[in-house]
Order: C-alpha cells, then sequence, then structure tokens
C-alpha cells in the first residue's frame, strides 16, 4: 500500500524522488507503477490537496 501511495504522490507531483523506499519495502516496478496509473485514471482519482484552493 505504502509503495502504491508514494507512486501516486510521485506521478501527481512529478518527482521521482517520492518512489524511493526504505527496507523492507520495495518500490513499484514499471508495469505495476503504469497498471496503478490506469487504474487512478479510471476512477478519477485525485490525492488530496492536487487542487488549488
Amino acid at each position: 500500500m505504502i509503495p502504491a501511495m508514494k507512486s501516486a504522490i510521485a506521478t501527481q507531483k512529478q518527482d521521482s524522488e517520492w518512489c524511493t523506499l526504505r527496507p523492507p519495502l520495495v518500490e513499484l516496478d514499471s508495469e505495476q507503477t503504469r497498471q496503478l496509473q490506469q487504474a487512478l485514471a479510471a476512477i478519477d482519482f485525485e490525492p488530496n490537496g492536487s487542487r488549488p484552493y
């Protein structure tokens, strides 16, 4: 769950540093990242703070 959350934030912020994890966690591979992005796009997901208020 944490790798997916960090990957979603990295995509939203366009900052790959968000993907960095510490052991024992591992980063999502490119296929997992692609699948996550597709799934989030399908439900029009927007992380908190992504809209200006």
